[in-house]
């Protein structure tokens, strides 16, 4: 059931599925589709694509694979011309399998760009795994493309995860997957290697587990069963208990350890777990924040039984008019079903339009859970709701006032009594709301829509030329209600890169795999330079052969 204005009261339910579950693969909906996959060495991304590649010429989708560490004529390239090699295989017709770490978020962002800028499904595969799986795979291996391999693969490893960024979809992903073992990996492989051609699969997160422990690397999975050691450097002993007092003060120390038995090496030793769950978690949300987003039902399809298809013509036109107009703010369509036909045709006519996909997307969740359950953070939501402004009923309006408590309908009543179809009304959400603490929502906007229900208020008996007339005013009333709220909220500075560049840290000279993950100054200029020609030339190809599904 589509939130809407009554009915029922909804079920309760999340984005976050395992992968390959609930896919959600329609047919005669398929795009091309860009994966990027997220993992450290040894997480099995190459494996990963190849299978996929391997598996789907049943299905008829063609791929291609996009390796930094083949990408230079069978040797190690650069980023560049994975985003030049991307494009050309997006030309052609194919989807295409990122297969590089991509564990932060800079380093993703521009083949995220590129597949918005083509119109692609934009997904991402994190595969998860335990830093001691990574690490024991990387150490043994032997004849890897990036010569990632030996003790030394122990330290890249290391070093790569402690500065390791989960997807999200603030980025611009319309999907992602996560893989935390084996079993998720093969469901994700044959998910995409059944994928055809007119298929496509389900917006959301899919497969994340609830939050545990962080992952401590290569630290403690070499970590030596006796009690004390000796400082080499020094030449003094460290107790256990010294060491102990060291880890609670969050002291940057360094050991010798011999990775696998293959070399000895200095590495840095982690920070407590505690801090260091507190800067995931403290970086996570700031990256949600960056831009001002309003999260909104389908109105008027539920109980209003508006036409799902003059309804989505309506929201697709509102909804993408108003992000082109407007800077630094998304807008997300939200339904708690997997299978929602409104989402499904929203996002098909979406896909004909020229805009910006990642400032307006489809989403699966619970609208009153979207940051505790899906990751996405939402400043404003919009409640479709009933005439009075009242609590109760069903579907969506329900469920944000039983979230929100109180508060949200001791606000209602200071700000406006009643409603009639086609107006809104914007609400600050005190900070006592529970809506506000837990999930950051900072205004709802109440809005209500054209009903053609005989047995609600105001029927307009089917008359759809005033009804989508009444609808769009809705949508319009609502997105300029969020537009002042956004131009309200001060700008966000983002200090991320700053932060990054003044943490200390050793670096081996011997790291290729992470010098060509990042990018030195030069090839920074080469990026800003060639990005722009190469998004260019694929927007005016695809648009001068017109749609590839």
């Amino acid at each position: 059931m589509d939130p809407g204005e009554g009915g029922s009261p909804a079920a309760p339910s999340t984005s976050v599925a395992a992968p390959g579950a609930d896919a959600d693969t329609r047919e005669d909906a398929g795009k091309q589709v860009v994966v990027i996959l997220v993992g450290p060495p040894g997480s099995g991304k190459s494996t990963f694509a190849e299978a996929v590649m391997a598996g789907a010429a049943a299905a008829g989708r063609p791929w291609a694979r996009v390796c930094q560490d083949t990408i230079g004529k069978g040797k190690a390239g650069t980023k560049i011309q994975c985003l030049k090699a991307a494009a050309d295989a997006l030309k052609e017709g194919k989807s295409v399998l990122i297969d590089r770490c991509n564990l932060e978020r800079e380093q993703r962002s521009d083949f995220v760009k590129l597949g918005c800028t083509v119109q692609a499904d934009v997904h991402a595969v994190f595969l998860d795994l335990p830093a001691k799986v990574c690490i024991s795979r990387s150490v043994s291996r032997t004849s890897h493309e990036g010569n990632v391999q030996g003790g030394m693969a122990a330290m890249v490893v290391n070093r790569m995860l402690k500065n390791k960024q989960a997807p999200l979809l603030t980025e611009g992903f319309s999907r992602i997957t996560f893989c935390t073992d084996d079993d998720d990996i093969k469901k994700a492989v044959d998910m995409y290697s059944a994928l055809g051609p007119s298929h496509s699969l389900a917006s959301g997160v899919f497969g994340q587990k609830s939050k545990g422990p962080v992952q401590t690397g290569i630290m403690k999975f070499l970590k030596k069963a006796d009690t004390s050691s000796v400082n080499k450097s020094s030449g003094t002993m460290v107790t256990s208990s010294e060491r102990k007092t060291g880890q609670q003060n969050t002291t940057l120390k360094q050991e010798n350890l011999e990775a696998g038995g293959a070399c000895s090496m200095q590495v840095e030793k982690k920070l407590d777990n505690l801090k260091e769950k507190g800067e995931q978690s403290k970086e996570r949300v700031s990256s949600d924040t960056s831009l001002c987003t309003l999260a909104f039902p389908s109105i008027s399809t539920a109980d209003f039984q508006f036409d799902l298809e003059k309804a989505s013509e309506v929201i697709v036109d509102a909804a993408t008019d108003f992000v082109q107009k407007h800077d630094n703010v998304r807008l997300v369509l939200v339904d708690l079903s997997q299978k929602s036909r409104i989402l499904s045709l929203v996002k098909d006519k979406a896909a004909k339009k020229s805009f910006d996909s990642s400032r307006f997307f489809t989403f699966v969740g619970d609208i009153t859970q979207l940051h505790s359950k899906g990751g996405l953070q939402c400043n404003v939501i919009a409640n479709a709701a009933n005439w009075r402004l009242k609590p109760g009923g069903g579907g969506v309006n329900a469920a944000i006032f039983n979230a929100a408590g109180e508060a949200l309908q001791h606000a209602t009543k200071e700000c406006a009594d009643t409603l009639r179809p086609g107006n809104s009304v914007a609400v600050p959400l005190p900070s006592t709301s529970p809506l506000h603490q837990q999930e950051g929502v900072t205004h709802v906007i109440h809005v209500l829509g054209p009903n053609m229900n005989p047995m609600r208020p105001d029927c307009l008996k089917n008359d759809y030329t005033k009804g989508c007339n009444v609808l769009r005013e809705a949508y319009n009333s609502v997105f300029e209600n969020f537009a002042s709220i956004a131009r309200s909220y001060p700008g966000k500075q983002n200090d991320e890169t700053s932060s990054r560049k003044s943490a200390s840290g050793v670096i081996s000279p011997n790291d290729s795999k992470t010098k060509r993950e990042g990018i030195d100054d030069s090839e920074r200029t080469k990026k800003c330079k060639l990005l722009p020609s190469i998004l260019t030339s694929q927007v005016n190809t695809m648009s001068a052969k017109g749609p590839t599904h």
